[in-house]
């Protein structure tokens, strides 16, 4: 029989860098938790707002996404299960960056910011692999930023679906062109053009609201150039 901790385990445990920081993190962790179901279109949180808690998606997907005075909306990647937000809010204390909500239904852990903190101070090893996460992410978007004036758009557009696809450990990606051109800060007309000649060579199939890579080492080859 299962108790109400174990589904809290088995996701918190698919988080790459809570499971690096052991069983009795994630136990305790679990303990302090809940589950949370989330129906299509349900808001999460919003930005601007103080948080309480760090979010781990269990299962689905959640839409994070910025809207500007002007009204104009970007999208950011989407969050697949094992990937978490609102981290640095909470460790810092500052206001949510993102609007999120979930995009299909899906289900979250919420995980209490007095539980994390308090594991830190306990076990140390969770605290060293929130630095090594925040150094990845301060990288990858180094090279992100770089890459929208460095890198030509057919690149950046192999990247981004590279990017996908190992973040969803899926070689669909469950993503329509516009919001890919969002993320790209790039035209649905261009963004459109480039995966036209990707299909074409055979690296992609395109299908309404799927892109789905079949040639991952063409890819990998675009993106290195």
């Amino acid at each position: 029989m299962k108790t109400r901790a174990e589904p809290l385990m088995q996701a918190l445990a698919a988080v790459p860098w809570l499971q690096a920081s052991g069983n009795a993190v994630v136990e305790r962790l679990a303990d302090a938790s809940h589950l949370q179901h989330l129906v299509d279109g349900q808001t999460v949180a919003t930005r601007g707002t103080q948080t309480s808690h760090l979010v781990v998606i269990a299962s689905g997907t959640l839409e994070l996404s910025m809207t500007n005075a002007q009204g104009k909306r970007h999208t950011t990647s989407p969050l697949g299960k094992g990937q978490v937000f609102g981290l640095i809010p909470l460790l810092d204390g500052s206001t949510l960056i993102h609007d999120v909500c979930a995009r299909g239904a899906s289900s979250i852990v919420v995980v209490p910011r007095d539980a994390i903190l308090s594991t830190m101070e306990a076990q140390p090893t969770l605290a060293m692999q929130m630095l090594l996460l925040l150094c990845q992410r301060a990288r990858h978007n180094y090279e992100v930023l770089a890459g929208l004036s460095l890198l030509p758009l057919h690149v950046r557009v192999v990247r981004l679906l590279l990017d996908l696809s190992s973040s969803h450990s899926s070689l669909r990606i469950h993503l329509t062109q516009a919001a890919l051109a969002d993320m790209l800060g790039a035209s649905r007309q261009s963004v459109n053009l480039e995966l036209k000649k990707l299909e074409r060579s055979g690296a992609i199939a395109i299908s309404r609201g799927d892109i789905e890579i079949l040639d991952s080492g063409q890819l990998q080859a675009i993106a290195g150039s």
